[in-house]
């Protein structure tokens, strides 16, 4: 059960990062926007990467803070939601699944024996929005080792090749076909890119 809330979560973070970017594209942090700030010296975070602070009015304006330091939550208990219409997406996809978006509270087992610990509070979490690949290196392959393998895609006669290597690094939270979808600029099927669409006036789920 833990697995599939966490899962959940992931979702909804996924399609309110999703709004983030069709309605601001790659640009600077806007107010009411979550940016993770790191802690003074000798200080400690409970969460990874820093202190979260939402960004005021003269900072958006300033353009202090870039995409990539804009993070979003991962719905729990110990987080806080953007104070801005993205908030409010949160709580109005979360309600719209009747969740608590200020309680995570999961029951572990319907069966669990009388007495016993069945509950287990989930903490959440922030991931950035826009992360840059650390280590990134790339090379071309050559033609007599880039379609090895018996099994390995032949092209016809007028189809042009290019076998790309390519490593990098990511953090936790972050996945590799992410990335490439980007440098291939692939995009998923029309019928798979959103699940759930908002009303532009309300912000409710439709």
């Amino acid at each position: 059960r833990r697995l599939f809330a966490h899962a959940y979560f992931s979702k909804v973070w996924n399609i309110i990062a999703s709004e983030r970017v069709r309605r601001y594209g790659g640009g600077p942090a806007r107010v009411g926007e979550l940016v993770m700030r790191k802690v003074a010296e000798g200080m400690r975070s409970k969460f990874r990467g820093g202190e979260v602070h939402v960004v005021t009015e003269e900072e958006a304006a300033a353009q202090t803070y870039k995409a990539t330091r804009v993070v979003l939550p991962l719905p729990g208990c110990h987080v806080c939601y953007p104070e801005n219409e993205l908030g409010a997406l949160y709580r109005s996809l979360l309600a719209h699944d009747d969740v608590d978006p200020y309680s995570a509270v999961l029951e572990l087992s319907a069966t669990c024996e009388e007495g016993a610990d069945n509950y287990v509070l989930l903490k959440g979490d922030y991931r950035r929005i826009l992360l840059r690949p650390r280590r990134l290196e790339w090379a071309f392959l050559p033609e007599d080792g880039a379609a090895a393998g018996a099994g390995a895609h032949q092209p016809a006669e007028d189809e042009a090749t290019v076998d790309v290597r390519i490593s990098f690094d990511l953090p936790p939270g972050a996945y590799a076909t992410m990335a490439l979808r980007e440098v291939m600029k692939l995009e998923p099927p029309p019928s798979q890119q959103r699940h759930i669409r908002f009303d532009e006036n309300t912000g409710c789920p439709l």
